[in-house]
């Protein structure tokens, strides 16, 4: 199994209201966040980088990121995503506004569903939509929102098929996650990860989520 990574991103709000609103739904959770802290077992790594107005956060190991986030943005009602590297294979997101899902996009739909035309239209995104809640021109992210293409080589193995970059000043081209960070990038976030010195490093104590 290849990298797996989920980055949460929040639209519309400071560093004050943001660990503001995060406090409340952790406490909610009964739980704690230390800021500027380094975690010490049994507490959780939390991660965040704050842009104009976006707020990316890095949860690596906590199970119950998704509801934790989905509190924060029904406080405000923010548009917020769910920005995901899957299996080492693609990228692909879920945006919300507040707890409602509103739209979905993948790079490689056919990874999942195979030579589905209806998951590739579930999943082709809306940069219109994306554009508005977020504030961004729209011709600043839709290029990003193009399926990578799909060749099956073996029974195990396939190769995408678009080339090049989304836009000239990228670092990543189709066909790499990794181009997901220049479309974070794109909407005024960042990938907060410690090896490269992004971002603030906080602790968090919230009791493990229920299985459902």
């Amino acid at each position: 199994m290849g990298e797996r990574i989920t980055v949460q991103v929040f639209r519309g709000l400071s560093q004050s209201e943001f660990r503001a609103a995060w406090e409340r739904a952790v406490a909610e959770l009964r739980g704690a966040v230390r800021w500027d802290t380094d975690p010490e077992p049994p507490m959780y790594s939390l991660r965040t980088v704050q842009g104009d107005g976006v707020t990316s956060v890095l949860l690596p190991r906590y199970p119950g990121h998704f509801p934790l986030c989905a509190k924060v943005a029904e406080m405000h009602a923010l548009a917020w995503m769910a920005l995901r590297i899957q299996e080492g294979s693609l990228w692909d997101y879920t945006l919300m506004h507040g707890a409602d899902v509103v739209d979905q996009f993948s790079t490689l739909p056919e990874y999942w569903d195979g030579d589905d035309p209806q998951a590739r239209d579930r999943n082709k995104g809306d940069s219109a939509l994306l554009a508005r809640l977020w504030s961004v021109p729209q011709n600043r992210i839709k290029r990003y929102l193009t399926h990578w293409g799909y060749e099956v080589t073996s029974d195990t193995c396939y190769n995408t098929t678009r080339c090049g970059k989304a836009y000239p000043d990228d670092q990543h081209e189709y066909g790499d996650i990794w181009q997901m960070v220049d479309f974070l990038h794109s909407i005024g976030g960042d990938y907060p990860v410690q090896e490269i010195g992004v971002g603030q490093q906080h602790a968090m104590m919230v009791p493990m989520p229920p299985h459902t």
